[in-house]
């Protein structure tokens, strides 16, 4: 196997998007907090909920990656990604706060699920590199949270509510991880 430019772009890209989806829920806090009427002590347990989510996420990894492999496994988490931030949108629209801890849970799952497949392919790509990788594929995600917030402030700016922008941008998620998935090697990942 052979670090290939489109290999390393779609892990570069997996990890980017990874980071727009955690700038643009973790920017729109106060909005979150204010929708579901959340205090400061209840806040703290709804953002816990992520951190479970994404605990879980890491520790069921290893187990399926090996099974179905590092593409099928990028398509799952990213789909479930991106749906829960349309769903947790659509939640706060209708102002429901148990189901939308119970949605920022599974947030959290898929997080965590594409970290550890993200960091298996980084390490893959490293190892077939003839200089080390690693430091620009983590700066993807650095890239993500960067344009993630600026897009937020641009959104708050134009008026766009937390529903519509977590909508889309979910949405957008979901096609751009699913489309760079198919760069990833059929068998990358498989025992």
């Amino acid at each position: 196997m052979k670090a290939t430019t489109a290999w390393f772009w779609a892990i570069f890209t997996l990890f980017f998007t990874r980071g727009l989806l955690f700038a643009t829920w973790s920017t729109r806090g106060p909005e979150i907090r204010d929708a579901l009427n959340l205090d400061l002590q209840a806040m703290g347990w709804y953002a816990a909920c992520l951190s479970v989510g994404s605990v879980t996420g890491v520790l069921i990894s290893e187990r399926i990656v090996e099974k179905i492999g590092s593409r099928r496994y990028s398509i799952l988490s990213y789909v479930i990604l991106g749906g829960a931030l349309v769903l947790l949108g659509l939640n706060l629209a209708w102002e429901n706060t148990p189901m939308s801890f119970l949605v920022t849970a599974l947030l959290g799952l898929p997080l965590g699920m594409a970290d550890y497949d993200n960091n298996l392919e980084a390490s893959n790509i490293n190892r077939e590199s003839a200089k080390n990788r690693v430091p620009m594929l983590h700066g993807g995600y650095s890239v993500g949270v960067l344009l993630g917030s600026a897009l937020v402030g641009v959104a708050i700016t134009a008026g766009l509510g937390i529903t519509p922008d977590f909508i889309s941008i979910g949405l957008i998620v979901i096609a751009l991880s699913v489309l760079v998935s198919f760069a990833i090697g059929k068998n990358n990942g498989k025992v």
